[in-house]
Parts: C-alpha cells; structure tokens; sequence
C-alpha cells in the first residue's frame, strides 16, 4: 500500500490530522494520529477513507478547526 502526505496539521500537544492520497489517488483518507502514547495497546489512529479528494479534503478542514482539549 502506497501512501502520500498530501497535508498535515497539529491538533494539539500530541494529536495531528493528516490528509493522504491512498494507492497514487485511488482514494483518500483522513487520519487522526496520537503522537505520543503511554501504552502500547493504545490504537494510534482513527481514520476514514473517501473515494474523492473533495469529500476527503472537506472532512480535513473540518476536522483541522478542532482543537485538543486539556483534561
């Protein structure tokens, strides 16, 4: 599986969205990383996969406007 960081954004202290082009475009999903984990069965990602770049792209600015919050 090739993958491609079309865009990348931090959310907060330890979260980042990332816009990436799946299989040289043949589609696109939005990714929600966790940069910093304090146990390793914690999943580091929530995404969701788009068949249009423009689907993909409204979900990441959407998601981008978020901000992490402190506990």
């Amino acid at each position: 599986m090739n993958l491609k960081i079309l865009q990348k954004k931090s959310l907060g202290r330890e979260t980042e969205a990332m816009l990436l082009s799946v299989e040289d475009g043949e589609v696109y999903q939005v990714s929600i990383c966790i940069t910093k984990l304090e146990k390793p069965y914690y999943a580091n990602q929530l995404y969701r996969i788009f068949a249009t770049l423009d689907e993909a792209q409204e979900f990441y600015e959407d998601l981008c406007e978020m901000r992490e919050q402190d506990e």
